[in-house]
């Protein structure tokens, strides 16, 4: 299924939206480098991460912007070195990254590193992200990725996030996808990157817990990265986000911690107490309440 997942892309991309760019030259034995930009309802020109990647990136590198607007936010494109494609349809993070990873192998393009459209990437991210150099074992390279307030939010535990901290609890490394750089010379090349099971949210922890559960490796850069996330408060994240997101984590549990439910219940009913205390809305508090409801089933 993986493989054919991957063939509909390439002919997605190829025939029915216009064609993907002549064939860079990118020799098999040097590892190429492409950026990743997802913008949504933001120009070009606000883009925080696209001004740094324009500053800093080696001028043979590819820029891949995906705009999921429900409007075009690029007019000019140029040809040799940035592609842009529109999908108004906004089918989510997942349809954008196994976009870029198509275009890439097929112009023998190894390096691709992921940013969101509002990511602060410091100078010297670009130059350590050169002198990083992943052999074939690493699957990826990832940041170190704080809020504004100095707080870190990647690298993380995953289970640290999902469950009360237990000594016997394992600890599976995860990070956010903003900023990461995956090696595609360390995947097969008929092999689906980003599942569809969770298109938005929880995304970066599926891959994540795929690449450890198949005994990948990750390779951190300490390089700090300024992140805006729109999931660090719930009060502020709209109601269809607060659902989506509470949806995907019980989802995700579910699928992958089974043993861990009762656990991950006492975490929701922390929450909800939390929630309570800080005055959030009433209609994500009974959707947290119902969520709980719904796991003792």
């Amino acid at each position: 299924m993986r493989y054919l997942y991957n063939c509909y892309y390439l002919f997605y991309v190829h025939y029915l939206k216009g064609g993907l760019p002549k064939k860079l030259n990118t020799p098999k034995n040097e590892k190429k480098q492409a950026f990743l930009i997802v913008l949504y309802n933001l120009s070009i020109e606000e883009s925080q991460s696209y001004k740094s990647v324009i500053e800093n990136r080696d001028t043979n590198s590819l820029i891949i912007i995906y705009d999921n607007s429900t409007k075009r936010m690029v007019d000019d494109v140029p040809r040799n070195d940035f592609i842009y494609y529109h999908d108004a349809r906004n089918k989510g993070l997942s349809t954008a990254y196994n976009y870029a990873v198509a275009i890439c192998r097929d112009n023998n393009i190894s390096l691709l590193t992921i940013f969101d459209q509002d990511t602060v990437v410091p100078k010297n991210f670009f130059e350590e992200l050169r002198h990083a150099g992943p052999t074939d074992d690493i699957s990826c390279i990832v940041p170190i990725v704080k809020l504004k307030n100095g707080n870190q939010v990647s690298p993380f535990s995953i289970e640290r996030n999902l469950f009360v901290p237990s000594v016997k609890t394992i600890s599976t490394t995860g990070a956010i996808n903003s900023g990461v750089t995956l090696n595609l010379d360390a995947f097969s090349d008929n092999s689906t990157l980003f599942l569809s099971d969770f298109p938005l949210d929880f995304l970066d922890y599926d891959f994540f817990k795929r690449l450890s559960d198949s005994g990948r490796t990750i390779q951190e850069l300490k390089i700090e990265l300024i992140q805006n996330l729109s999931v660090s408060s719930y009060k502020s994240m709209t109601g269809k986000r607060f659902r989506n997101f509470v949806q995907s984590e019980s989802r995700f549990v579910f699928k992958y911690y089974p043993q861990y439910v009762r656990r991950y219940r006492f975490k929701l009913i922390l929450r909800l107490m939390k929630c309570v205390l800080q005055g959030i809305q009433f209609s994500k508090l009974h959707f947290i309440y119902t969520t709980l409801r719904r796991s003792r089933k």
